[in-house]
């Protein structure tokens, strides 16, 4: 069971490689931007990468049943925000059109998360219920950004227990 161990380091660590690995904006210069952390950490968020992924760290929990079964399942709560910029293109269209921007960073965070597991693998990381939810914000960061907010729970195979 040892090769199927995992630990936030490593999780983080795949998280930041998918998100960073393409561009979810193609009128970007640069790839995604990624900062592990709370979101009232980046200063001056407009000035970044964007789009920037903030990734909270977790919380987590280990069910005391398995234990039993020597080993220990941890189901860990992430929150993550996609912040981007409104294009100057925007303010010339209807207040719908920033639909169109969420729905893109949307895409965009089911492509990395798709990436992340696969890279990950099933036998270290599965995707937990009961859902993902989707917070949708414009205007934040006091800038004049949008922003999603996804919560998800993840499970990971965190370590083997070898009980008498």
């Amino acid at each position: 069971m040892a090769n199927n161990l995992s630990n936030l380091q490593s999780i983080v660590g795949e998280m930041k490689t998918q998100w960073t690995s393409f561009k979810c904006d193609e009128a970007q210069a640069a790839n995604n931007g990624f900062y592990f952390g709370w979101s009232n950490e980046v200063n001056d968020i407009h000035n970044k990468t964007l789009p920037l992924m903030i990734v909270n760290p977790p919380t987590s929990t280990i069910e005391a049943t398995n234990y039993e079964k020597n080993y220990g399942i941890q189901s860990s709560s992430y929150t993550i925000q996609i912040y981007n910029y409104v294009p100057s293109t925007a303010y010339s269209q209807t207040p719908e059109y920033i639909t169109q921007l969420w729905d893109d960073i949307e895409n965009c965070f089911y492509v990395w998360l798709e990436n992340v597991l696969n890279t990950l693998g099933a036998n270290v990381c599965v995707l937990a219920s009961p859902a993902i939810s989707i917070t949708r914000s414009k205007d934040a960061a006091n800038d004049a950004l949008f922003v999603c907010q996804f919560n998800f729970n993840l499970q990971t195979y965190r370590t083997c227990l070898t009980l008498n």
